[in-house]
């Protein structure tokens, strides 16, 4: 049996500092014992790598036509995990001959797999390591008789206890096909959970050109006791499957300015019309809380490269072998059937799972997986309420838009009727003309595929009447059907309460037009600064509705944004949520 010292410097800011302090369990199988006796160890030392922030002007240094960079001063800023994010619960070491076909190192059946859990922590002064922690595996061969030497190996940090689907004996084409998949619910409340988040080897181009994922084993460092094993450490990388998201308000940055047309206030006595002012026409945002939405279920548990990518390809330098990192990745596509049980008809190639009310006052942190289609781009979806001013006395603002201007919410009804108001009564005797009372509103077919943020006005359920000379009859459902069609063609856009929200495609750190320029990666961190906001926002008239993000007209709205990638390494972006 071996005891490995991993290094498991999570490339791109995996940082694992917690460390347990349980003993870990030895053997091919969990539940087998090493007693020492015709074993082999291998020293591991856990090494998680710090996140960090990395400008866009700032690409790394010492790059080549390949785009790579060899460079460990590569300009990049690194960013430690919490201990939440840092969490090991379990790893699991898959061990494989050299043309990667399994190597069993049970003692029992054919299994190629030792479970270990790190037990201390070691001081670490490298900026690119946040923790290194030290294990024990063991492997049930004894070395002194062995022919063969198990020559590499892949970690998997933090399985799921109930994912049995890693039990079994797997080569090295088996373990980086492995795809783990997340419900709906799950993504909506994507967070380390009590198994700390899924790790796996990191993944990049090393110097000469080839896929570096699994780790070799030098047979020195395979030893038949603890102390020799120490003694010749094998240093392994991973990295958190997990992207993380985080949003910075501004507070001096919430006015909202160019208005693209007036609020229309109420008539004046002599039926004349002016410009509604808010605290000097003056409307705030209030950000109310931010998710990521556009979100894929399905992710390789070992990270997927192409190493023909190049820095003119993708537009940014994409590979940093120095620091057992890369920085982009080939993501999956939904699979989820009836992503969106009222939307039946919605066949939208990612997740939006969260309503106005799921997103309101979430802040913080916040984790998805990894996206890099070259169309289907992950969002940052933040939620904001219009308020007339800032401060405890401020009030919500409720706007509603129909027919091309823009009023108080309270004034519309009555605007409505006004069209309808010498044909229709409510009374039997027709002496009684509907007025904004008997106007309501309701959301339009959420199945469409834009438009979903608009509502129709109509009349509500009642009898009304109307009156042919000094005849008054009861409208029949087909002529009150007629009126509430014709309200319909002008679908109205209400501020529901003040609800709206804007959104941004995160970038990446790829030039524009590039297929880098957008994606989340995982073990980068978006930090996402607000400065400025531009415009009322997309509207919110039921807050219970799922969110598929779009603008109901370039002009309306946007949020000017900066926003820090972080691998748990950070990148700097200017941005326009919502446009």
């Amino acid at each position: 049996m071996r005891k490995i010292n991993f290094l498991l410097c999570g490339l791109i800011g995996l940082a694992m500092t917690a460390c347990s302090g349980d003993e870990p369990n030895a053997g091919g199988k969990p539940d087998d014992k090493g007693d020492g006796k015709g074993e082999s160890f291998i020293a591991l030392n856990i090494v998680n790598a710090n996140s960090g922030p990395r400008s866009r002007a700032g690409e790394p240094t010492g790059d080549n036509s390949n785009g790579d960079t060899d460079s460990k001063t590569d300009g990049s800023q690194y960013e430690e995990g919490t201990e939440t994010e840092n969490k090991v619960t379990n790893a699991r070491c898959y061990f494989f001959k050299n043309d990667g076909d399994p190597f069993t190192v049970s003692s029992t059946g054919s299994l190629n797999w030792s479970d270990f859990l790190p037990t201390e922590k070691v001081d670490n002064t490298d900026d690119n390591i946040s923790v290194v922690c030290k294990g024990t595996v063991v492997m049930a061969f004894d070395k002194s008789d062995a022919t063969e030497f198990p020559e590499k190996m892949i970690v998997v940090i933090n399985i799921p206890n109930d994912d049995a689907s890693f039990d079994a004996s797997l080569s090295i084409s088996e373990l980086k096909a492995k795809i783990a998949q997340y419900s709906t619910d799950e993504l909506k409340s994507f967070a380390p959970g009590t198994n700390g988040f899924l790790m796996a080897n990191s993944v990049y181009r090393d110097a000469a050109g080839n896929e570096a994922c699994e780790t070799s084993i030098n047979s020195d460092a395979i030893q038949t006791s603890i102390e020799l094993a120490e003694e010749n450490p094998v240093d392994v990388y991973v990295k958190r499957i997990a992207v993380k998201m985080s949003l910075a308000v501004d507070p001096e940055a919430t006015e909202i300015t160019d208005w693209t047309f007036p609020v229309i206030a109420p008539t004046g006595e002599g039926g004349e019309e002016k410009q509604f002012e808010f605290d000097g026409n003056k409307i705030y945002a209030k950000i109310l809380g931010f998710v990521p939405t556009e979100l894929t279920d399905r992710t390789y548990i070992v990270k997927k490269i192409d190493t023909d990518w190049t820095k003119d390809g993708l537009g940014f330098t994409w590979n940093s072998p120095s620091r057992y990192r890369c920085f982009w990745a080939t993501s999956l596509d939904v699979e989820t059937a009836n992503i969106y049980p009222k939307y039946s008809n919605v066949q939208d190639k990612l997740i939006n799972p969260f309503t106005f009310n799921d997103a309101k006052g979430k802040m913080g942190e916040k984790y998805c997986l990894e996206n890099t289609s070259a169309t289907n781009h992950t969002k940052l979806l933040v939620v904001a309420q219009l308020m007339n001013g800032t401060g405890a006395d401020a009030q919500a603002v409720e706007i509603a838009e129909w027919n091309g201007t823009r009023c108080l919410l309270s004034e519309l009804p009555e605007r409505i009727a006004g069209l309808i108001k010498d044909e229709i009564y409510t009374d039997a005797e027709g002496t009684t003309a509907v007025n904004g009372t008997n106007i309501e509103f309701k959301p339009v077919d959420q199945n469409i595929a834009k438009g979903r943020y608009a509502v129709t006005p109509k009349l509500k359920d009642a009898t009304y009447y109307k009156k042919t000379g000094e005849t008054v009859t009861a409208l029949t459902e087909t002529e009150l059907a007629n009126y509430n069609s014709n309200l319909a063609k002008a679908p109205t856009m209400i501020w529901k309460d003040g609800h709206c929200y804007y959104y941004v495609d995160i970038k990446h750190y790829g030039t524009k037009d590039k297929p880098g320029e957008y994606g989340v990666v995982r073990n980068h961190v978006y930090k996402t600064s607000v400065t400025k906001v531009v415009g009322l926002g997309t509207p919110v008239f039921d807050p219970t509705l799922f969110i598929i993000p779009e603008l109901p007209a370039e002009k309306y709205s946007y949020i000017a944004a900066r926003i820090n990638i972080l691998s748990w390494h950070i990148v700097n972006n200017s941005v326009i949520l919502g446009k």
